[in-house]
């Protein structure tokens, strides 16, 4: 199945109900009319004869191509959609609900996190309304002319954000919302500003708080640590984990799936 779903550019909730023959693996994927490479959603859910997905988008363009199909077959093989629907958004905070400064960060990051694709990298960089933030586009990150694995860092000094634009290609908008958070995190939030797993909950707190997709918290950190599974990265995913479960259910108004 391929919509077009009109948005006007504002936050929603969109409802599934799936019906298959015998257990099948479904595709949910997202993304803006106008620039396939802007993915707000790319997901799959094992449905064994029904099953309910919602697919939670805090920030939308105006107008998506949304498809479902069978992760398998590519096509509508073995599935019906039988229900699926526009559902008010909800969401514990908006942006204009935190601080002048972390607000601005905020509309920054968000818009970075849609662009990213779009913009010319080798060190280009964009500026927050009122320049208290500052992030810088690479293609990669490199380090002493080695090109590196990370998605992001930033500077210890000034707080300088940089992205690579290579690492986080195949990344979701909300994907890279949440690398741009935890970087965030470590220069403005971190009571010890080394500290990973300190700043994935922070960022988390943010991202779940604005009410951003959980499925994306997860599959973020599996890819950034996909290359990179030390003993320290995988007490981190016990934390993430963890965190993810506690704040889900204590919220649950928010998170059908």
């Amino acid at each position: 199945m391929n919509e077009v779903v009109n948005t006007g550019g504002l936050p929603t909730t969109l409802y599934f109900r799936i019906a298959t023959r015998g257990q099948q693996v479904i595709r949910f994927v997202a993304f803006d009319y106008y620039d396939k490479k802007k993915i707000y959603c790319n997901r799959y859910m094992p449905i064994n004869a029904e099953g309910v997905v919602y697919i939670r988008l805090p920030y939308t363009p105006e107008r998506m191509v949304f498809r479902v199909y069978n992760d398998k077959t590519g096509n509508l093989a073995n599935f019906q959609i039988v229900e699926k629907r526009q559902m008010p958004f909800k969401s514990k905070m908006k942006i204009s609900d935190y601080s002048k400064e972390t607000a601005e960060f905020l509309n920054l990051a968000i818009w970075m996190s849609v662009h990213l694709k779009d913009l010319s990298g080798g060190g280009s960089s964009y500026m927050s309304k009122k320049a208290n933030y500052r992030i810088d586009v690479y293609d990669w990150i490199t380090s002493d002319g080695v090109k590196l694995n990370t998605p992001a860092r930033i500077t210890k000094e000034e707080g300088i954000m940089e992205l690579s634009q290579g690492r986080l290609i195949d990344f979701t908008v909300f994907e890279i919302l949440a690398v741009e958070l935890h970087e965030f995190a470590h220069f403005n939030l971190n009571k010890v500003m080394e500290d990973e797993s300190e700043a994935d909950i922070n960022a988390l707190k943010i991202y779940f708080d604005l009410g951003c997709p959980v499925i994306d918290a997860a599959t973020v950190f599996l890819k950034v640590f996909k290359h990179s599974d030390t003993e320290e990265n995988m007490d981190r995913l016990v934390k993430i984990e963890n965190f993810i479960n506690n704040y889900t259910r204590q919220y649950k108004y928010q998170f059908e799936n």
